[in-house]
Formats: structure tokens, sequence, C-alpha cells
């Protein structure tokens, strides 16, 4: 039994054109609280729901070949801009430069000879420009720093609307951001929705999953940043339900084959506590990312999960994970008796040769 033949489930869908089972997304039934500690819809899938439509309940295909056609056909336009950072372009990429300018100039002045070591994967937080961005934004100026010739980035960040088992992807070829498209990489789609020649899933922990990714800001919110950093690149976009952390790592093996492809995974880190006991449990939680000590638990981040995977893939590649920033949401001014963590975490190889 593969781990997604429960009927409740966000459920598999192998997109690839070949053939494989294709689920309907029907209307939310009913709300529940998850891992992640906040509200999310449960969805119905049922394998017997087999017709040929395209509604607001989601995508109903009667076959892989046409799932695919019309998952691929358009782009994905997040509600998040104007909340987690401003709507106008121009004031869009006027708060992305001033994030970036401190970082990028305090690493202009580093003597660090670390300091170049090629980052293949960072950590970052996902709240508001306003109350994370400077943490983010140290992470990213590293980087832009290291690597000028990323051209794909494998992007992970927990679920905070909908229950789901393993990782989807979302609908449709680009995401839309007020400073542009963000291509959705094809060829990555094509190879995580695969079928084997048996019409089992090459990647059984991955589905395209539209509702998974409307109104999810975690992923969204890294794109603008990004786009100031990176030349053109393309984005793989996946929201982490509950999965194991050697499924992330296997799926993350499979994608980052050489230098142009690098990993972007956020998280927060704890919430809603009063300043002090916040930065104790950070530290402590920090010193248990960059030690690779064990799996977090979804009370020390919402994105335990992607994390943990991430931490699993690090040490199978020998990669160094160093500290960069932290802060938490009082910072930017909210309430100190209720505080959201966030930390910047970059992910170094040794060298440009150690793939």
């Amino acid at each position: 039994m593969t781990p997604f033949e429960s009927p409740r489930h966000l459920g598999t869908l192998p997109c690839s054109p070949g053939g494989g089972v294709t689920f309907r997304y029907s209307r939310p039934s009913r709300h529940r609280r998850s891992s992640e500690g906040s509200a999310q819809t449960s969805v119905d899938i049922r394998p017997e729901h087999v017709t040929s439509q395209f509604g607001n309940c989601g995508l109903i295909a009667t076959s892989a070949d046409t799932a695919y056609r019309e998952f691929m056909t358009a782009a994905t336009t997040p509600d998040v801009a104007g909340t987690y950072f401003p709507a106008d372009p121009d004031e869009l990429h006027e708060t992305v430069r001033t994030l970036l300018s401190a970082p990028r100039h305090q690493l202009s002045e580093d003597a660090d000879p670390d300091i170049d070591r090629p980052v293949a994967a960072v950590l970052v937080p996902h709240s508001s420009y306003s109350r994370s961005g400077q943490v983010a934004a140290v992470a990213y100026a590293r980087l832009e720093r290291t690597h000028p010739a990323v051209r794909r980035v494998v992007l992970l960040g927990p679920s905070h609307h909908v229950t789901l088992r393993g990782l989807a992807l979302p609908a449709g070829t680009s995401i839309s951001t007020p400073a542009g498209e963000v291509p959705i990489d094809a060829d990555a789609v094509r190879e995580l929705t695969a079928t084997t020649p048996s019409g089992a899933s090459r990647c059984p922990q991955v589905a395209i999953n539209a509702q998974a990714h409307t109104g999810e800001h975690s992923l969204v919110v890294q794109l603008p940043l990004l786009q100031q950093v990176l030349g053109p690149f393309t984005v793989v976009p996946l929201v982490v339900g509950r999965a194991t952390p050697a499924e992330i790592a296997d799926l993350l093996d499979l994608l980052v084959t050489d230098p142009s492809t690098v990993v972007v995974v956020t998280t927060d880190l704890s919430r809603h506590l009063r300043y002090e006991d916040a930065r104790a449990v950070d530290e402590v939680t920090i010193a248990q990312i960059v030690g690779s000590h064990g799996a977090l638990n979804h009370e020390q981040a919402c994105g335990a999960s992607p994390v943990n995977g991430l931490t699993l893939w690090a040490v199978r590649h020998r990669l160094s994970p160093r500290l960069l920033g932290q802060s938490c949401s009082s910072a930017a001014g909210d309430d100190s008796s209720r505080v959201v963590g966030h930390a910047a975490i970059a992910y170094t190889r040794k060298d440009h040769d150690s793939w």
C-alpha cells in the first residue's frame, strides 16, 4: 500500500501523459486543526468520481492525459499581494531594494574567507515583509553573492490552509507577482508526476493540487526577493503537508543535480509567545537545526516538515548550515506578549566542485 491510498487526503494525481489514476477534487466538507496548528480545510477525494468538467471545486478529469493538459494551461495568481508585500510594482521593487541594501553592504565588507562558499540551500521566514523581510533579505543577499548562475529554485513551505499528505505542486505554468511572472519548471513537473512502465507514480509523495496553493503565502512571499537577486529562473513550488524527512530529501536528490538549482525552505519559528520565552525557544530550535540534532516539531516551527527534510538532505550531502540572522515580530512593532520568531540559515558546500 502506498502512503496515498487513504480515502481522506489530497490525492495522488500522476498527471504526466501516459495514464494513471485521476481523482476528483471535491468541495471542502469541513474544517479541522492540522499538525501545523492552524485551521485548515479537509477535502474529499474519491477515486470513483471520475467525470470530465472543470469547476470551482477543482479538477475532475477522465484521464491523466486530460489532467496534465488542463493543469498546465494558466498562471497561478496568489492573493497575498497587498497583505504580505506591496501590490504596487514600483513600491514592491523599492521595498525589496531597501531590504537588500544593508545585507548587500555588509557582505561587501565581510572578510570571512568562507563568505563565497557556494550556497546549496537557504532557510528563510515567510511572514510579511514588514515583520520578517529584513531577516529573509540576509539569506537572499548571501545567495546572490555566491550563486550568479542559478536557473532553478526548488521552493518548499508548509501548508497553512489545507490538510494534505505529501507535497503539492500548483496548477498552471507560472506564478504571477507584481514584479512579473515566474515560470514553473515544466521539466520538474513532468519528472515529479511521471509514471513507471508498470503505471506506478515515480514520486508518490507528490501531487498536483491547485487548492493547496490557493491563498498560501509561505511560498509566494519569497518570489519578489528571488526576482531581484537572481537572473531569469524557473521555480518548483511545493506546499508541504505530512511528509517524512526521507520523502522530502529523496525529492531534493532527484531535482538538485548541479549548482544551477538551489533549494529554498520557508518556515517561521515560535508563535504567539512572550518575547523572552520566544527567544529562549528559538535559540534551542536554531541550535537544533544548525547542529542537525534531530527532528523539529510543529510547536517549534510551522514548517517543521520541510525543515526536517532539508536537514536530512544537508547531512547526506555534507552541507554546512550557518545562522545568518534572527529576530522576532516585536522588532517590527508587534505586541511583545505574542511574537513570531524568524531565522535565516544558509547551507553551503565546500567549493563549487563538491557535487
